[in-house]
């Protein structure tokens, strides 16, 4: 739907059947909503714009990346799984920004938030820095390549 020439267009809503979907469900949106489209790899954060919560608005959209191997419901097959899923709990809270979790605990290093030039470090692995903050190319891909 355009707008009219001179008014501007009108905020985007939830999609409608997201709504539905709750409402069949008995489940009522937070007052923060996180949609993942796994087509077009990216996460849209929606705010309520109201206390009641029934009016969302999209606040933020960032790129995001899905499981590389696809999606599926199957526990323990690595998919990303599809459906309406609820934050069980927050993890890392009082911690600094960039700590590196594994199994939901700190394994002791900090993201250096910054990648590597193309070509310079081994595929997949990201700079961390250790507690002494020494730089660390080996980071999350040990866990992938002992399985």
């Amino acid at each position: 739907m355009n707008a009219a020439p001179g008014r501007p267009s009108p905020a985007p809503a939830l999609p409608g059947e997201l709504r539905w979907r709750c409402r069949r469900l008995g489940v009522r949106l937070s007052r923060h909503v996180l949609l993942v489209w796994a087509e077009s790899q990216c996460l849209e954060w929606w705010t309520a714009r109201d206390p009641t919560g029934r009016e969302h608005r999209r606040y933020r959209r960032f790129r995001a990346s899905t499981s590389r191997f696809g999606l599926g419901q199957v526990e323990g097959s690595n998919r990303t799984p599809l459906g309406l899923h609820q934050v069980a709990a927050k993890i890392g809270a009082g911690w600094p920004v960039g700590t590196v979790f594994r199994f939901r605990r700190p394994v002791g290093l900090t993201w250096a938030g910054t990648c590597p030039a193309p070509g310079s470090a081994r595929r997949g692995r990201v700079p961390l820095r250790s507690r002494r903050g020494n730089t660390s190319c080996r980071a999350w891909s040990r866990s992938k390549a002992r399985k």
